[in-house]
């Protein structure tokens, strides 16, 4: 039959003395090292047994459930630094089976989440924030109904592993309570309990989570960065790390292309652990952090959708547009156009900064009025590409292919398709077809150098029938 320890919490040792009535004579008080015995009353100071309990001692539980197991009835005085220290060491030690049922008497709850603290409140039925529970601090989940355990268990053992202890506090009356320790993956067998019941989770390394928060992953960059971290994470700059900015960028989008939703998300944390880096680096220098970040593109999305967040009417996708640039402009202070053309990155690719200007342009109506137009300009650039090149003015030709080029961004624009992108899929196709040329050589124990450009286009146009004109039709 299990047995029950009473431990008594008062903020006030003097408090002690309103529970001696409470005492059978054949009771077995204790007391933690923290407590002042000289302090409690004549008739309580005497019916302490034995020493005093060390609770920050490894051992100290067994201690208390052996004094268990040799007496009727045990109680425990003990103030808040004991408390603390024994919640602490039946969270943290391993010998579970040694110690019985905890009830604790006095203004416990009071107690407990001030020793808790910091920690987060949640109920039960806010499964969509406990979804997203940030594991390395204490949560505390008040349970109202049994039905919910299983459904919360297999919730919370997505941030959690199996194993994760976690502390069942039943409250049958406001200066009560009984203390179990049991894993999560037994949740389910809470038994029975009322609307006064909660689950302590006690903060967690997070080397042992199973799932992250995006505070976790600012975490992981302080680690890295700290005095103790790693020494490449140490050295990087916001210059050193641009090319890696540029790289994950990309990964990502030929994650998207290949429609492979694990590779997406995977690429995705790439890119996010990029952008807190950059915030990290300026926290240690006193900058910005994370959360001027983040209060930066909220800010941003809230103001320049003052349809969705405001009383303005816009009714198309276009009056968006118009009315996102209308707003950019009034807060970076740019008073003309041209002020707005320079505006774009300089950075970006050739291509995709050329169709931002062009829009940017076209935003003001300086733009084509028919796709008859584009096309003619296209033409007549082209003319004048082969007009230098044959004419051997090579010192004209970069200018013309640049003109060339600009004219057919222009095209993709009307015909609303992102050069970039498009160019990009061209590349990848060429890939293949070449890629099909050098399998048939290979098969027919040719190298490449050995064929003619004749073979080779031959080739080329039968990957085209037998792969691509069949999926065009």
């Amino acid at each position: 039959m299990e047995r029950s320890i009473r431990i008594i919490y008062m903020d006030n040792i003097k408090g002690f003395s309103s529970f001696i009535q409470q005492f059978s004579q054949d009771e077995c008080i204790m007391a933690t090292s923290s407590v002042d015995i000289d302090s409690l009353p004549e008739g309580l100071k005497d019916r302490i047994c034995g020493q005093k309990l060390d609770v920050n001692d490894k051992d100290s539980l067994k201690v208390l459930a052996d004094y268990a197991m040799k007496h009727p009835s045990v109680t425990l005085l003990t103030d808040n630094r004991g408390l603390k220290a024994l919640i602490s060491r039946l969270l943290y030690d391993n010998a579970d089976h040694l110690l019985p049922t905890l009830e604790l008497t006095g203004h416990c709850l009071v107690g407990l989440w001030n020793m808790f603290s910091p920690c987060s409140f949640f109920s039960d039925k806010q499964t969509e924030k406990i979804r997203y529970i940030d594991g390395q601090q204490t949560n505390i989940i008040h349970i109202s109904q049994i039905a919910t355990l299983e459904n919360l268990k297999n919730i919370l053992l997505k941030t959690y592993n199996n194993s994760a202890k976690v502390l069942l506090l039943k409250v049958p009356s406001h200066n009560k309570i009984t203390i179990k320790k049991i894993y999560l993956n037994n949740l389910e067998q809470f038994g029975n309990i009322n609307n006064q019941a909660y689950i302590v989770i006690p903060s967690t390394d997070i080397r042992e989570l199973k799932g992250y928060t995006f505070e976790n992953l600012v975490t992981v960059m302080k680690i890295l960065r700290g005095e103790k971290g790693c020494p490449w994470d140490r050295q990087q700059t916001h210059d050193s790390l641009k090319q890696y900015l540029i790289e994950e960028t990309y990964e990502v989008l030929e994650a998207i292309d290949n429609k492979d939703d694990r590779r997406i998300y995977d690429e995705l944390g790439d890119l996010l652990l990029q952008i807190v880096f950059h915030a990290q680096i300026a926290a240690e220098e006193g900058r910005f952090t994370w959360r001027h970040v983040i209060t930066a593109i909220c800010n941003k999305m809230i103001k320049r959708h003052a349809h969705i967040f405001g009383e303005t009417q816009l009714d198309t996708a276009q009056q968006v547009l118009q009315n996102w640039e209308k707003i950019k402009k009034r807060e970076k202070g740019i008073n003309t156009h041209t002020q707005a053309l320079k505006d774009v990155p300089k950075n970006l690719p050739a291509l995709m900064r050329s169709y931002k200007v062009q829009h940017k342009a076209a935003l003001v109506g300086f733009d084509w009025d028919r796709a008859e137009d584009v096309f003619d300009k296209i033409e007549e650039e082209l003319r004048e590409l082969k007009s230098v090149y044959f004419q051997g003015n090579y010192g004209k030709i970069n200018e013309e292919i640049g003109d060339l080029l600009f004219a057919v961004v222009n095209a993709a624009r009307f015909a609303k398709i992102q050069p970039e992108l498009a160019l990009t899929d061209t590349i990848n196709k060429f890939i293949r077809r070449f890629q099909y040329i050098e399998d048939k050589a290979v098969e027919n124990n040719r190298q490449l150098d050995q064929m003619d450009i004749e073979e080779m286009d031959s080739l080329w146009n039968e990957y085209k029938d037998l792969y691509e004109n069949k999926t065009e039709e």
